[in-house]
């Protein structure tokens, strides 16, 4: 059974990038996804085909391989994706990149393209976005961690 304990998650959806970027903090557990996984279907900007960067850089990840499974469930029952999607993932402790090695495998066969980083740009390379395009989302991600912090 999942529980949920003390964290935060913010995102912002930038529509013209077609790009869903998320900072994490505190503890985060699969729970907490969900959750965030309900507020982006109920935001009017949400599009099931955009990519999700997800900074966990100021988190601790809390799974279990049930949690994971139980995800996944939810995940193939709610959201539908009609193309292959990327899912770029910021970390910098081995407890992250643990989580998102067990999260990876089962993402690939639902459409899900995800891959770990721990530098910003490596992951945006990955994403193909254009030099200006980075800028753009570097400066909304600090924007969201900055509104996260206050």
């Amino acid at each position: 059974m999942l529980t949920s304990m003390i964290s935060f998650t913010s995102y912002t959806i930038i529509p013209d990038l077609k790009l869903i970027l998320v900072n994490c903090q505190g503890t985060i557990t699969f729970k907490d996804l969900i959750q965030l996984n309900l507020r982006f279907i109920a935001d009017k900007l949400y599009d099931s085909s955009f990519d999700v960067l997800m900074d966990f850089r100021d988190s601790t990840a809390l799974a279990f391989k049930l949690d994971v499974a139980e995800f996944f469930d939810f995940f193939k029952k709610t959201i539908s994706l009609s193309q292959r999607v990327r899912n770029g993932i910021l970390y910098n402790t081995p407890n992250q990149k643990f989580i998102i090695s067990v999260y990876k495998p089962t993402a690939s066969l639902m459409k899900v393209d995800v891959e770990a980083f721990r530098e910003i740009n490596e992951c945006l390379v990955w994403m193909q976005f254009s030099s200006n395009e980075q800028v753009t989302i570097k400066e909304a991600l600090d924007s969201i961690k900055n509104k996260s912090s206050n």
